[in-house]
């Protein structure tokens, strides 16, 4: 059975450089609609806007000040 795990790293000199987890979803639409739910709130708490975007991947910001999440699947 396969799932999805929405993983994001913040980017920026106070920044540890380490995944965190957002959640595991059984559907890659629960996953890419939870991870834009967390894009949209860095973005506008932050005052920065989406720099890069695929389905499965999105940045906010850049390497100096931002964050990137990503689905992984897992499971068969």
């Amino acid at each position: 059975m396969k799932k999805y795990v929405v993983i994001y790293m913040d980017l920026g000199d106070s920044c540890d450089y380490r995944n965190r987890t957002l959640g595991t979803y059984k559907s890659f639409e629960q996953a890419k609609k939870e991870m834009m739910l967390d894009v949209d709130q860095y973005a506008y708490q932050n005052n920065l806007g989406i720099t890069e975007q695929r389905d499965d991947f999105v940045l906010v910001g850049d390497d100096e000040q931002g964050c990137q999440w990503q689905i992984i699947t897992v499971g068969e």
